[in-house]
């Protein structure tokens, strides 16, 4: 008889074994899908991530392309500006000149 509980004993011990490695096998392949989960996640959010950094560097660009084109067309119009005062300063000082050089050299 004490044979009979040694293996009951035994049976129950290898039972309680296999139920422990099936939850300990649980437990792992839980945890491999929460790595999975979380990879994919982080995949996810870099592509979302990348997707928003080249919508704003295209943004950025056609700002900086349109700020660009801004100081080109002031930089224009400014030394147009100078270059049409400088035409009225030559045209209202040459007389002056002469007039200032005939008066002190004469005819």
């Amino acid at each position: 008889m004490a044979k009979t509980t040694m293996q009951v004993v035994e049976a129950i011990e290898n039972q309680a074994l296999e139920i422990q490695n099936d939850y300990d096998h649980q437990i792992d392949q839980v945890h491999q899908d929460y790595k999975n989960r979380l990879a994919e996640q982080k995949r996810e959010l870099e592509i979302s991530r990348d997707k928003k950094l080249a919508e704003l560097e295209g943004s950025l660009k056609e700002r900086l392309r349109h700020a660009e084109q801004e100081l080109e067309d002031a930089l224009n119009h400014n030394q147009k500006r100078i270059d049409d005062a400088l035409e009225i300063s030559k045209t209202e000082y040459v007389p002056q000149i002469i007039k200032e050089v005939v008066k002190r050299y004469g005819n």
